[in-house]
């Protein structure tokens, strides 16, 4: 090995294929901006699901509270039912206007509207299925385990939202702000 090549720490066959080192660059290259951008859109994410996240547990306990006051049993599916759908209307205004503005999707589009709401009702219903397996089938009946039910339900299917927000509901190419 040349002096060259020890300080590179490549052979001269991979410094005789500018191809290949031409290729490797823009890979990562590729790489660095796409997980800046994934980044970047995740933390703004972030910032709107949390905001989100105390509008449902808020209004979460409300309701769950309101019932128990008016009836004397409470009724887990009805307060995640509310809590979620008032959400994810924040939510998207959230997402649309600040989270993904920079993608090709059209904000207030019918198209665009439809989708997302086809991804609340399936997060709401990821949402539903995990607080009501847990009241009605685990028997975790109290308020506690109900709030502990509505945080796991709203941690998955947080998840699961934003994987199917940001490939299918604002997709597109990607603008410059």
């Amino acid at each position: 090995m040349t002096d060259r090549e020890s300080v590179l720490g490549v052979s001269s066959n991979t410094l005789r294929e500018p191809t290949l080192l031409l290729s490797a660059t823009a890979s990562l290259a590729y790489v660095a901006r796409n997980t800046r951008g994934i980044l970047i859109e995740g933390s703004k994410y972030g910032v709107v699901g949390g905001i989100g996240t105390l509008v449902d547990i808020a209004l979460f306990n409300l309701v769950l509270w309101g019932i128990i006051s008016l009836t004397g049993q409470p009724e887990p599916i009805i307060a995640k039912t509310t809590s979620t759908i008032v959400s994810a209307g924040l939510a998207y205004v959230g997402h649309g206007f600040w989270t993904f503005r920079s993608r090709g999707e059209r904000r207030t589009s019918p198209r665009t509207m439809l989708k997302f709401a086809l991804v609340t009702g399936l997060g709401l219903l990821l949402g539903v299925g995990i607080v009501g397996a847990s009241h009605y089938v685990l028997g975790f009946q109290t308020v506690l385990g109900n709030n502990i039910a509505n945080t796991v339900a709203i941690l998955i299917s947080a998840v699961a939202r934003f994987i199917a927000t940001r490939s299918w509901v604002f997709r597109g190419p990607k603008h410059s702000d």
